[in-house]
Formats: structure tokens, sequence, C-alpha cells
């Protein structure tokens, strides 16, 4: 809605060295424009090995680069951790450095953000409860903070799943150092959920999903409705699985929040 456009193509390869170790090679490309800003490619490469000692227990690691126009790779890493001290309950925690490149306006900034991210979540039966959190600095000296969570219930039948719940999503930073891509400064929502997920074989599985409720766009702005929808399609063809997935929602990106649409289509092959 801000005039905005971003082509994103991703290819990530995944092979196992032993059992409970994992090699991940990522390669991703970014191509952006705007009304007032030229077109920009950014490319990111990174290398995560996954590391699972136990059934409760997943370390993760890894490193790269991201490659701005006409300026050096600049180094970015990532570490995490995931336990399950009890049964149904998974706790996670992670440091990392990472682009921040959702627009040609801030990708021309040259920016990346370090910071740490924490999770829940608890799953029993059709219930499931998820809460995230997360601070990071910028370096244009700017800090973000996040925090959402969610309950979900589902109830299933042979050919739909149906699902309904809650959504809290909250985004701010510290300050505006004016560079003019922060918008806005605070964004804050409270969406009902609901959905259903087709699956009458094997080869096919749909998902359509709806939110609908209040949010505040800005610090101390008040609430208004919104609504989103987000329809996905996935698709099985022997080892190839095709994926189109279509979403109009308010995009809540690491700069601030945007009403967009996106499309989305890959394929994967399982060797």
């Amino acid at each position: 809605s801000a005039g905005n456009h971003s082509w994103r193509s991703d290819q990530r390869v995944e092979f196992g060295i032993k059992p409970g170790l994992t090699n991940r090679l990522f390669f991703e490309q970014q191509f952006q424009h705007s009304l007032d800003d030229s077109f920009i490619a950014v490319q990111t490469f990174t290398e995560q090995l996954r590391w699972r000692p136990t059934e409760s227990l997943l370390v993760s690691a890894g490193g790269g680069a991201v490659i701005f126009p006409r300026v050096r790779p600049h180094p970015i890493y990532e570490t995490s951790l995931v336990f399950q001290p009890i049964q149904h309950l998974l706790l996670g925690a992670g440091f990392s450095r990472i682009p921040i490149i959702p627009t040609a306006e801030a990708t021309e900034h040259r920016v990346t953000a370090q910071g740490w991210d924490a999770s829940a979540g608890w799953m029993q039966g059709q219930w499931q409860i998820n809460i995230r959190g997360s601070r990071q600095h910028y370096s244009d000296e700017n800090i973000a903070s996040r925090q959402s969570a969610e309950v979900i219930r589902q109830w299933a039948t042979p050919l739909l799943t149906y699902e309904a719940g809650y959504c809290y999503r909250r985004q701010s930073f510290d300050h505006d150092p004016e560079h003019g891509y922060f918008s806005p400064d605070n964004y804050q929502s409270h969406l009902v959920l609901g959905g259903a997920v087709f699956h009458p074989g094997k080869r096919y599985r749909g998902e359509l999903l709806g939110r609908v409720g209040l949010e505040s766009v800005g610090a101390r702005q008040d609430f208004r409705r919104a609504w989103e929808i987000n329809v996905r399609n996935e698709l099985l063809l022997g080892n190839w699985t095709l994926e189109l997935d279509y979403s109009k929602y308010h995009l809540v990106q690491d700069t601030g929040a945007f009403r967009a649409d996106a499309g989305r289509f890959a394929f994967t092959y399982h060797f």
C-alpha cells in the first residue's frame, strides 16, 4: 500500500551428515523497487548445522553473509536452542544478526540487526498455545521489540480440519532516526482467527485462514477494524512438492507495518 514492490527467490539444500546431525545451505535473492527508489538487488548466503543429541533437545548454529549493492559483504549469524522440559511443552531461545531488507528504501541504508528471541509452545490434544518475543539492536542505533501470542483450537473430520482462536501482535521502536522507513513506530493488533484445512487425500492439502479484529497503527492511535486472509495449496507429485499461496494482510515487517498483497510459489524435491 506504500508503493513498495519486492520479489524474492530462495534455494535451500538440506542433507543428513549422520543420525541427529543435518546441514542446511541457503541462498536468497531479493529484488526491490518503489516509486521513489531505484531497482535494488540483495543476495544472502547462510550455512546452518542442526544437532539433536536427544529427542528433547535441538541445537542449531550457522553463519554467512549479506551482499548489499556497492559495499563489501556484511557477516550474519544465528544460534538457537529448542528444549522440551516436559511433555507437550517446547521452549526456545536464540541470538542472531540478520539483514533488514524489507523495502528498497530500507535496503539503501544497509541496516543489520542483532538481538535475542525467545518462544514457548504448548500443544495437547486439539489445543495449541504459542508465545514469542524478541528485542533487536539495529546498526543505525534503533531498537525494536516484538511480542506475539496465539491460542488455537482444532476440530478434525475425515476431509476437513477446522480451527479457531485468537492472535495478538505488538511491535515498537525505541526511537526514529528520521530515515523515513520506520512506519509506524508502534503497531498492535487483536484478531480472532478461523479457518479450515482441506485434505481429501494424500496428494493435496488446501488451507483457508482468515483473521478479523482491531489494530492500532502508530503510537497513541485509536484502534480500528482490521482483517486478513491467507490461502495455501500444497500438491504432492512423487518426490516433488508444489506450493502456491496468496495472502492479503497487514505485513508486520522489520521496519513497520503495511497493508500488503503477497503471492508465493515453491517447489521441493525430496531425494
